[in-house]
């Protein structure tokens, strides 16, 4: 999936949602997905540079510990990450649309991939009218 396809895919859900009443609300669980993308892959970028210094900097049962810790964090936003995306993908079969994420609920690397792509594109400014 191109940003591109994501930025299409995202933006009909938003439309499809401003255009019942009903739905106008969940437009802000959009912008909140799409912010949960984006600080996802952020907490990954700086738990990868954190646990690259403990490597060089701690003694090896120091650096396990952090690495355990952090590794449990990241578990935890994940999940997190996923009921965002899975919820979105919900709305969108529940308007019979189109899914915004191509994942596999099996794959944990999918919702990454998809938060990395929707994080590049929201840096580019593609969500920003909405």
């Amino acid at each position: 999936m191109t940003n591109t396809n994501i930025y299409t895919r995202l933006n009909n859900l938003v439309c499809a949602l401003r255009a019942d009443e009903d739905n106008c609300d969940l437009v802000e669980n959009v912008r909140d997905t799409v912010n949960s993308c984006r600080n996802y892959v952020g907490m990954v970028d700086r738990m990868e540079a954190n646990i690259r210094t403990a490597r060089e900097t701690m003694d090896a049962e120091d650096f396990r510990r952090r690495v355990q810790t952090l590794d449990m964090n990241r578990r935890t936003a994940h999940e997190g990450l996923m009921i965002d995306v899975n919820m979105l993908n919900k709305i969108c079969a529940s308007i019979g649309i189109q899914p915004v994420a191509d994942v596999d609920e099996d794959n944990r690397e999918s919702y990454y991939s998809f938060a990395k792509k929707v994080a590049e594109a929201a840096e580019l400014g593609e969500f920003q009218e909405w």
